[in-house]
């Protein structure tokens, strides 16, 4: 009981913290941009007296703070989930295969029908079809080759390298479609967020959410092995294929919207275990707002690089991997000196 009450301690101090620091980067982000544009102008749009082109430089930039927490959020959670589930802590949706095979899925739907593009429900039903597939080709592999992490991580690394290379093709002819850069896609951006793009994600966000808090205590006790999980009264089964799926589905929805952000998956889990520590009661919320903070702030990031830049607007997905990168390192000196 005095742990539990410790670890609560350490939760809600961090949550705190958290909630801070995600509305200190929700108001940076609303005051960078290349309109003119200050934060002195928020009391007059909260009274409804400012002008209108103001209204809607703050709602494009408010859409697009929206859709990069929400991305970030639905990703770190995804990635708590992944590494759970295969008891492996390299795991998430970029390294699994998940964000490929789902932006794979995507493409060919939009090569095939363009007129999808307007239907953001049919792209997010179809990226979170091929998020499961990717995340099925991947544990097939594994088992074919033997199992274990090592095989599992290895495996993820085959279906995300084929299905980037689908993805490059497909993409290739989706700009045609699209008139938008294809590496944005590939890379990530959410410099074509819109308003619509806020309640799907709010939505997959709030369900994600619901079903792992509805499971963490049996997480909890899946990483320690099926059996054990079976004696606390557990299904592994139960556990493996809710958390899959609903990883699935929050990558999918973040692929419809966004494209790829790498490593958010990844590095959101192991900022929140040294928060928190490993208790999924806890760690699935704080993941969830590590993420959000994590991929808010790097589009700060790559608006501030892109303002004075005459090539266009860099994606998402490469400062997120700029800071993923490390984290890979990070983990892998830590597990392998074990």
């Amino acid at each position: 009981m005095q742990v539990y009450r410790s670890q609560l301690r350490r939760f809600l101090t961090s949550v705190s913290a958290l909630l801070l620091a995600s509305l200190a980067t929700l108001l940076v982000s609303l005051g960078i941009g290349p309109a003119g544009f200050s934060l002195s102008w928020l009391p007059e749009v909260v009274s409804g007296r400012a002008p209108r082109e103001v209204v809607v430089v703050l709602s494009y930039r408010l859409a697009r703070a929206a859709v990069s927490y929400l991305t970030g959020g639905i990703l770190g959670l995804s990635g708590v989930l992944m590494q759970c589930i295969t008891r492996n802590p390299l795991a998430d949706p970029f390294i699994l295969g998940l964000s490929s095979s789902a932006l794979a899925m995507v493409s060919a739907a939009v090569v095939l029908r363009p007129e999808l593009l307007a239907m953001r429900y049919y792209l997010m039903a179809l990226a979170f079809a091929g998020a499961l597939l990717g995340y099925s080709l991947t544990v097939a592999l594994s088992r074919l080759a033997g199992g274990g992490s090592t095989s599992l991580v290895l495996s993820g690394i085959a279906v995300s390298a084929f299905f980037s290379g689908v993805s490059h093709v497909l993409l290739y002819a989706v700009q045609r479609v699209t008139g938008m850069p294809y590496v944005l896609l590939l890379a990530g951006s959410a410099s074509n967020a819109l308003s619509k793009d806020v309640p799907y994600l709010i939505a997959s966000a709030a369900a994600c959410l619901g079903i792992s808090l509805a499971i963490s205590k049996g997480l909890n006790a899946y990483l320690y092995g099926d059996e054990y999980s079976q004696q606390l009264g557990f299904n592994p089964r139960f556990l493996s294929l809710a958390a899959s799926a609903t990883a699935s589905l929050g990558t999918g929805v973040t692929i419809a919207v966004v494209g790829i952000v790498g490593f958010v998956g990844l590095a959101a889990p192991h900022v929140s275990r040294f928060l928190v520590g490993s208790d999924h009661r806890f760690l699935v919320q704080t993941s969830f707002l590590v993420g959000g903070v994590i991929t808010l702030a790097a589009d700060i990031v790559v608006r501030l690089i892109s303002m004075g830049s005459p090539y266009g607007e860099l994606p998402l997905g490469t400062i997120t991997s700029a800071i993923g990168g490390p984290f890979v390192a990070y983990v892998l000196l830590r597990w392998f000196r074990r």
